[in-house]
């Protein structure tokens, strides 16, 4: 699979990083200005099942873990003139047959235990739709599952891409064990980030560590944040 090459956008050593951050006090912010939630009856319905699109990325990266993926990919690219959010979840798991590819979009179908629906991918391909956009699944076995999504951040219907830095925060802190490549990116502005050259940076420090993960947050935060300043410039 690909992996990201850019980690840090400075050259700060991680141990000097490693503490918390003045004035971030960890709470939810929604990082994605312009998704605002929206008024409307079944705009409120959808968003009342969902909430956020960081939430639906959270639960399918879940799956890949389920899956027994060792490497999962997220990728969040936004086109402002095109008026477009492509998410994608890709994996090396287990993968699935043409079957259970169809079984996975019923909301109905799950094969976890700790719930009788699963609505996962049902709710993202839904989230995606009321926004004229679409859904695509592809997945063979053995080889691994690609999930992506694409949004028309136009429409009313359009939900908010919500705290991807609290998802991505507990994905790695929650399965240390596996690699997460994440690459975000607004027009030309990009961040991206590698878990594997980050474990090695912080020389068996685990990312649970409360000081590692207070950081971790932090600074994909930071990060994410800034990818849309020069948007916001532009619209002052």
């Amino acid at each position: 699979m690909h992996r990201g090459r850019r980690v840090f956008a400075g050259g700060v050593p991680v141990h000097r990083r490693v503490r918390p951050c003045a004035g971030h006090d960890g709470q939810r912010r929604g990082l994605r200005q312009n998704h605002r939630r929206r008024r409307g009856g079944h705009s409120r319905q959808i968003q009342s099942l969902m909430r956020e699109l960081s939430l639906n990325v959270l639960d399918i990266a879940e799956n890949s873990v389920a899956a027994n993926a060792a490497c999962i990919r997220i990728e969040v690219l936004e086109d402002t003139a095109a008026k477009t959010l492509t998410i994608g979840i890709y994996d090396n798991g287990c993968g699935m047959t043409d079957e259970q590819i169809e079984k996975v979009l019923d909301p109905f179908y799950t094969t976890r235990t700790t719930r009788k629906v699963g609505l996962g991918v049902p709710l993202f391909r839904l989230a995606a739709e009321q926004t004229g956009g679409s859904l695509a699944v592809t997945s063979k076995v053995g080889i691994g599952t690609n999930v992506r999504a694409v949004f028309h951040t136009d429409s009313v219907d359009c939900a908010p891409l919500g705290d991807m830095a609290s998802t991505l925060c507990t994905l790695i802190t929650m399965h240390p064990d596996r690699q997460f490549l994440y690459r975000q990116r607004v027009d030309a502005r990009e961040f991206a980030l590698d878990t594997a050259e980050l474990a090695a940076v912080l020389d068996g420090v685990p990312f649970s560590d409360p000081a590692v993960a207070q950081w971790l947050r932090a600074y994909l935060q930071e990060h994410m944040e800034s990818l849309y300043k020069g948007e916001n410039d532009e619209n002052d």
